[in-house]
């Protein structure tokens, strides 16, 4: 009995733990997706009719994203 409950402990925080990574990484994938939409949009509104160069994105600002995100 002890060592299903050990096996069933060790399986319910691996689980957890993975779950949390799987959030944290779809949580960072869904703001970095945001920005990059929002820089375009602005792009495009700032040169309507001329060619879209997306540039970089600031990582900072992602990183402060991701900390809403996660803290949700």
């Amino acid at each position: 009995m002890a060592v299903a409950m050990t096996v069933a402990l060790a399986a319910g925080l691996a689980l957890w733990v993975v779950d949390f990574w799987v959030a944290f990484w779809v949580a960072f994938l869904v703001a970095f997706a945001w920005l990059i939409l929002a820089h375009w949009v602005k792009a495009l509104k700032a040169r309507r009719g001329q060619l879209i160069d997306v540039a970089f994105v600031d990582f900072g600002a992602v990183l402060n994203q991701m900390r809403v995100f996660v803290f949700l």
